[in-house]
């Protein structure tokens, strides 16, 4: 039975799965706006030699620092051509230039000085290392952790798995979407690295749950309501980390990025757990119907699926923000055995 509803899905393929997030436009940058990127450009600079500087302690903590050396030249490169998506205002590419180089200079002083940051302590938004019993090494987890949150009280809280070519704090700056939906739901949520492009493939599920229980000890957590999303690569991520311990999570929240022939597990491992699709009709990776037929097919093995579909919508986040913010709602109001304790 189960065989026969798997084979009625159609691949999303490797183009979803592998898929960017954001469509880099590059429009002309004015004097002004060269000037505006000209201190976070000077930041990661400083972050770029501190990382030299200190190359091998960095590798011998996190064994990413080739990795990190990639993406402070991506982000400059970005921000000197002025690129960025084109549904980003002027306003928007501010904070995100400013945010991304203060969480990426943040991230690499704390790997090369081995001092990092109280994850307890943090508000607003932070990078921050944490270990993963995968290999011993100091892996990053962006936080944010929303000007609601009061530690005397218990708190939902959202594991969110980044798209490919997208980094941990990208889920945070690139998209404020994430930012405002977790702030209006009093939700903490964190993002760690997962080993970067890998389609979250081992080790990078043992760093997912390592996250999560280094969370749920910094901060006051509903054991009940904690929840596992993603999109794009991390959409489809969802049922690759999900299935793992399927008794931790709430609810799985799957943007633009859904179960595949290659993650049958998700059916019988979410029989338990309500799935929550968003998509845009008119996404540039998948084919017609395709996130209509897993949601059926999820459904028809039992699964409490749900389907959100933005008529219009693409593969960003911000183009399909409406039924991504009715699916965020809806999924938060859902708590696991509510009052039956953890």
């Amino acid at each position: 039975m189960r065989n026969a509803l798997l084979g009625g899905i159609v691949a999303l393929g490797a183009a979803l799965a592998l898929s960017a997030a954001l469509g880099m436009a590059v429009p002309s940058a004015s004097a002004a706006e060269k000037a505006n990127a000209a201190d976070p450009i000077a930041k990661l600079d400083a972050a770029r030699a501190l990382l030299s500087a200190h190359f091998g302690q960095i590798q011998k903590r996190s064994g990413m620092a080739a990795d990190l050396q990639e993406r402070l030249d991506t982000e400059t490169g970005q921000m000197l051509g002025h690129q960025h998506s084109s549904w980003m205002s002027e306003s928007e590419y501010a904070d995100y230039v400013r945010d991304t180089a203060t969480l990426e200079s943040s991230l690499i002083q704390q790997l090369a000085t081995g001092r990092y940051h109280d994850l307890a302590s943090v508000r607003g938004e932070d990078d921050i290392p944490y270990r993963t019993p995968a290999d011993g090494t100091m892996q990053p987890m962006a936080v944010y952790v929303p000007p609601t949150y009061d530690p005397h009280r218990p708190s939902a809280l959202v594991v969110f798995l980044h798209g490919r070519t997208w980094t941990e704090n990208d889920i945070l700056v690139a998209q404020p979407v994430i930012r405002q939906d977790a702030a209006a739901s009093n939700a903490i949520v964190i993002a760690p690295y997962g080993r970067g492009d890998n389609q979250y493939a081992d080790p990078a599920s043992v760093d997912v749950y390592a996250a999560l229980d280094v969370a749920e000890h910094a901060f006051n957590v509903d054991c009940n309501r904690v929840y596992l999303g993603g999109h794009s690569m991390g959409g489809y991520g969802v049922f690759v980390v999900g299935p793992k311990h399927p008794h931790k999570w709430a609810g799985i929240f799957a943007a633009a990025g859904a179960m595949n022939n290659k993650t049958p597990d998700a059916v019988d491992a979410f029989s338990d757990v309500p799935v929550y699709v968003v998509w845009g009709s008119n996404d540039d990776y998948a084919q017609p119907g395709y996130f209509q037929k897993v949601v059926d097919t999820l459904n028809a093995g039992h699964v409490d699926a749900h389907a959100y579909e933005e008529n219009g919508g693409r593969h960003a986040i911000n183009s399909i923000r409406s039924s991504f913010d009715k699916a965020w709602r809806a999924m938060l109001a859902n708590s696991r055995h509510p009052g039956s304790g953890c």
